[in-house]
């Protein structure tokens, strides 16, 4: 496994826990929390077994993710700011995390030919 795929699903299962602690807090809803790890737990161990389907999912997901996050951060900045930043933190850390899933040397690793290279 590269280097690379190694910090992304660091970055990303970093995200995973940071999240789930958040919800998991005094007062928020620990059953979300739960489920968050059941749900993206498992995509994160496809990415580690190189399936590239988990790849582009995470990818998506992160994506939409952050857009809505960013949508939300006003409201979570009026209500609770140490939530703000903790959703801040975890869209940095799934921005750095599936921007080095889809370096060329994590490419390669999935299977993903350079079709530049092939003409």
């Amino acid at each position: 496994m590269p280097a690379q795929v190694r910090i992304a699903l660091a970055l990303l299962g970093g995200s995973l826990l940071l999240a789930a602690a958040t919800m998991a807090g005094p007062g928020r809803s620990p059953i979300t929390a739960v489920v968050a790890c059941v749900l993206f737990g498992p995509l994160l161990f496809a990415v580690a077994r190189r399936h590239n389907w988990a790849r582009i999912a995470a990818a998506v997901l992160v994506a939409v993710g952050v857009a809505l996050n960013a949508m939300l951060l006003p409201v979570l900045l009026d209500q609770d700011q140490l939530i703000a930043a903790s959703t801040v933190v975890q869209g940095v850390l799934q921005v750095i995390g599936v921007f080095l899933l889809f370096r060329p040397s994590s490419a390669r690793w999935y299977g993903v030919q350079d079709r530049g290279a092939a003409a």
